[in-house]
């Protein structure tokens, strides 16, 4: 406990004597003195957001408490009065220096509770090293489902936003429910509700915010699956100093308690004018069984987006970053959006988007139509693998179902769309005028950039030209291989790469073509199916020093299968071994040791009878005609 300083107030007309003396003092209020750069755990009571001197320690109290000792902002608000007896004893000092405070739950009651938030919205936070866990009330359990599967939380607090109301002497209500201006804040473990009656935000990181981190939440639905539609925004950061992490932060510890979902709401999730956001690990557009949409009537009035922002330095982290530590639970899983799956309609500096599922459930079955996926006017986008060796196949998205273009990146912009799996997708994958593309400036402003394969081309011999090539002197052009998507062939869509075979470098190792914007690769070192093969491939070009950009997909080849040796079979009939073939132009050869001597044919049609009498004996398949 808090080593306190009492102010008592005593009143006693009576003095009894029985076995000991008993002293009636009524203690009305307790004065916190703590010391400087201590911290605190905080343990909310009741579910009221009141600030009245009583037994009850509210959500609303404990934030105003850390804003009264920590607050950073003269206008941080402050709570006008010492904590009352009742409250005090819900108070914990640290003993070390330096620790995070916490806000932690004991409500009574089997829940959820729902934490309605006062005229106003709840208290801005301003105090720094701050965990406001969800997952400490009765009950409460985070997920340990991977993000391709159902998320399993039990969640027992709700902040409730639904009808805020203005703060007393306000025109209107703000624009968001609950606001954190400090570094380091922490929240989990709650069910955020905001609707159409106020149009609120959820949570928002705001001036004076860093490295803070939302995760384990459901926005939008409460904790028994109703859904809250009307919302205008889940999460967002507005002029923040960045560094937050939506969702799990994939250091490998406990990532998949770390899920959030996104659902029934205008826009997922939006920051402007901050820097370096990392969103991982979350449900978007989609219920928590990872499967199923909300209904259509309300995707057709909300799901617009389900990330949007502007004014963004440093790098927006999108997914997986591929590092090998938790890659495969930090791809977000995005369905149902109506507009722009992903929007950035201001400047963006460097954009990476990895790992994701979108249009698609992670059972890779379960169809989430979308609609346009991507538009950006980042300076660079990687979208999809490095190639760099290191989880390339985490890095890849899988985009499947979309109506509208793949990605719109604008003119001048640095696009790396490589190794990602495109299926079922009805619109182009580049949206954009390529003529005005970093590919379509090689190309001297020629529309078709894209690479050229030969109709004629063989596994050995995959020929063809890119149409935009790097300056003379920097053979640095590479063709990224793909199987193409069958299932947009057959539906006339735009042709798209549906997996990644490899890749290969103009006048590299493995081409026979030693004019610079022509290739001839071979291709026989990858592990190709056998039989007939339809193969897309897309350019990677490097245009400058330090960049490279992608050119749309070429059209689509048939590589011819490959030649399969047939398999000499054999099976006793009898007492003697009888041995089968069942391809024709092949002969059955044998001889008397396995290193020495000649090969003696024996028969060119299968099946061949060997009596086990005339004794041992080796036997082989060769091309007919051969020794």
């Amino acid at each position: 406990m808090l080593p306190y300083t009492l102010r008592l107030s005593v009143h006693c007309p009576v003095i009894h004597r029985t076995i000991g003396p008993l002293i009636c003092v009524a203690a009305t209020l307790l004065t916190v003195q703590p010391a400087w750069g201590r911290s605190y755990r905080i343990t909310v009571n009741a579910a009221a957001n009141d600030k009245n001197p009583d037994a009850q320690l509210t959500f609303t109290e404990a934030l105003l408490f850390l804003n009264q000792e920590f607050a950073s902002s003269p206008d941080a608000p402050v709570l006008g009065r010492p904590l009352s007896v009742g409250e005090s004893g819900w108070v914990d000092e640290f003993t070390e220096e330096g620790g995070r405070n916490e806000i932690r739950f004991a409500i009574p009651g089997a829940g959820p509770h729902v934490l309605v938030a006062p005229p106003g919205g709840f208290p801005a936070l301003f105090a720094a090293g701050v965990l406001i866990d969800g997952f400490s009330q009765s009950g409460a359990k985070p997920n340990t489902s991977p993000i391709t599967s159902a998320n399993n939380a039990t969640l027992k607090l709700v902040l409730d936003a639904r009808n805020l109301e203005a703060a007393p002497g306000a025109d209107a209500p703000p624009d968001y429910s609950f606001q954190i201006r400090a570094a380091d804040v922490r929240l989990r473990g709650f069910s955020i509700l905001t609707s159409g009656n106020s149009e609120t935000y959820g949570l928002q990181f705001g001036a004076g915010a860093s490295g803070g981190q939302v995760s384990g939440c459901w926005f939008g639905i409460a904790p028994d699956g109703q859904l809250s539609p009307g919302g205008e925004v889940g999460l967002a950061a507005y002029g923040s100093e960045g560094g937050h992490v939506f969702g799990t932060n994939g250091d490998g510890v406990d990532d998949r308690s770390e899920f959030n979902v996104f659902v029934a709401l205008a826009i997922a999730v939006q920051f402007e004018d901050t820097r370096d956001i990392r969103v991982s690990g979350n449900l978007m557009g989609v219920l928590p069984d990872g499967r199923t949409l909300p209904p259509e009537e309300i995707r057709l009035d909300l799901e617009g987006d389900a990330i949007e922002g502007a004014g963004l330095a440093g790098t927006i982290l999108i997914g997986t970053d591929g590092d090998g530590l938790a890659d495969a639970d930090e791809a977000n899983v995005i369905g149902g959006m109506r507009d722009d799956v992903i929007e950035f309609y201001g400047d963006v500096e460097d954009v990476i988007f990895a790992g994701n599922r979108v249009g698609i459930a992670g059972d890779g079955t379960t169809v989430l139509p979308v609609n346009k996926v991507f538009r950006t006017r980042a300076i660079r986008l990687r979208a999809g693998s490095d190639l760099n060796g290191t989880a390339d196949a985490a890095e890849a998205n899988w985009i499947a179902n979309a109506t509208g273009y793949l990605f719109n990146h604008g003119p001048d912009r640095h696009l790396d769309l490589r190794g990602n799996r495109l299926t079922n997708n009805g619109g182009d994958p580049l949206f954009n005028a390529v003529e005005q593309s970093l590919a379509g400036e090689l190309a001297g402003g020629a529309a078709d950039v894209a690479p050229a394969l030969d109709a004629a081309s063989t596994r050995s011999r995959l020929r063809g030209e890119f149409r935009a090539v790097p300056p003379a002197g920097q053979p640095v052009a590479r063709l990224d291989l793909y199987r193409a998507d069958p299932t947009a062939a057959a539906a006339g869509f735009s042709p798209q790469g549906a997996e990644w075979l490899g890749t290969f470098a103009d006048n590299g190792p493995l081409d026979a073509d030693p004019i610079l914007g022509r290739f001839a690769f071979d291709l026989s070192g990858l592990s190709l199916p056998a039989g007939e093969l339809s193969v897309v491939a897309a350019g990677y070009l490097k245009p400058d020093a330090n960049q490279f950009t992608t050119t749309p997909f070429s059209g689509v080849v048939v590589l011819p299968g490959a030649p399969v040796d047939p398999q000499l079979n054999y099976a006793r009939v009898g007492t003697d071994l009888q041995l089968t073939w069942d391809a024709a132009g092949y002969q059955l050869q044998t001889r008397a040791t396995l290193d020495a001597g000649d090969w003696t044919t024996v028969s060119g049609t299968s099946p061949v009878l060997v009596r086990l009498e005339q004794g041992s004996g080796y036997y082989r398949l060769t091309k007919a005609g051969s020794q």
